[in-house]
């Protein structure tokens, strides 16, 4: 489980560290702009993650067996804000295309 945490962190930060590389902003800027920073695992904590964050996602899906044929993937795409209160709840506001269907997505949940 450490693994995990630990890789999903990583994950996140080389995603940050691209979006201030190419320079990201989110439309309006609402948004606080991304600043990389050394980050202490051990001091990680759910009120280290607080705010909101543009997300945007892409890739393939199946309504079907696991893996599917390349003919059997529909697309997938979406845009969208999450917000972190700081306590370990989120939400989120989302648009995804579902290969071709658009629907708006509106969810929360918990975070350690």
């Amino acid at each position: 489980m450490r693994n995990m945490k630990i890789r999903v962190a990583i994950g996140t930060l080389v995603a940050v560290a691209a979006m201030i590389g190419l320079r990201a902003t989110f439309p309006g800027s609402t948004l606080p702009k991304v600043h990389a920073q050394e980050v202490d695992l051990e001091g990680c904590r759910a009120a280290t993650l607080n705010g909101r964050y543009g997300i945007t996602f892409t890739g393939y899906s199946t309504n079907g067996a696991v893996p599917a044929p390349i003919t059997g993937s529909i697309t997938v795409a979406g845009v969208g804000v999450v917000t972190f209160d700081g306590n370990g709840n989120l939400s989120a506001s989302e648009t995804v295309n579902l290969g071709g269907l658009i629907t708006p997505v509106n969810v929360t949940g918990t975070y350690t």
